[in-house]
Parts: C-alpha cells; sequence; structure tokens
C-alpha cells in the first residue's frame, strides 16, 4: 500500500475507523501486512467470543449501567478472528454504546 511507502521509518501507526470499517480482512491487513495498531467501532451485532469461549453479541457484553468491558485476545466475528482487546461501553451522555475492536501488529512468520 501506498501509505505505508510513505510513512517514515520508525513511526508507530494507529488506524481509527468507524463501524463500517469492522472487517476481520481489514483486521488482518492492518495488523500482518502493513504492521499497523487499529482501533475500529464494530457493530452491536458482531459475535465476540471471549477468551474463556463465552460467545454473544457485542450488545451484550456492554457491563451493569453501561459499565465498560474490556475483553482480552478476543474473538470477533462468527469465525472468532482474535484481537488483543474489544472493549464494550455505553458511557453517559452516548446516544447508543460503543464496540471497539483493537489490534496490535501481528509478527510476520
Amino acid at each position: 500500500m501506498r501509505f505505508k511507502e510513505v510513512v517514515p521509518q520508525g513511526i508507530k501507526v494507529t488506524l481509527l475507523a468507524d463501524r463500517g470499517f469492522g472487517d476481520q480482512k481489514l483486521f488482518e491487513l492492518l495488523r500482518r501486512e502493513l504492521g499497523f495498531e487499529f482501533v475500529i467501532r464494530i457493530r452491536g451485532s458482531i459475535t465476540v467470543t471471549s477468551r474463556d469461549g463465552v460467545s454473544r453479541p457485542a450488545e451484550e457484553w456492554v457491563g451493569k449501567g453501561g459499565r465498560a468491558k474490556l475483553l482480552r485476545n478476543a474473538g470477533v466475528t462468527l469465525d472468532g478472528y482474535e484481537v488483543p482487546t474489544v472493549v464494550c461501553v455505553h458511557a453517559k451522555g452516548m446516544k447508543e454504546p460503543w464496540w471497539r475492536a483493537m489490534g496490535k501488529p501481528r509478527p510476520v512468520r
């Protein structure tokens, strides 16, 4: 990708995107091929699986009273694509809850 080519070496890139970009193919491209971190909002209907195997829609992971729920090494989508972190929250003043998938680059094998 051209963007990666113009980023000076040693600069860490974190992509921030809205829920229209919550796709495991994009997660993989960003992490493995480009070496970028990301924070991408996902839809509440996306299946999120905790590392101990509990699966439910992201909207059901929001804690009582809208409290943030942090899931480490969670699977997203029915395929269970692993991302380092998923945060589910409905903070005061927000019209609706937010669900974010966050990822760090994977080492190239």
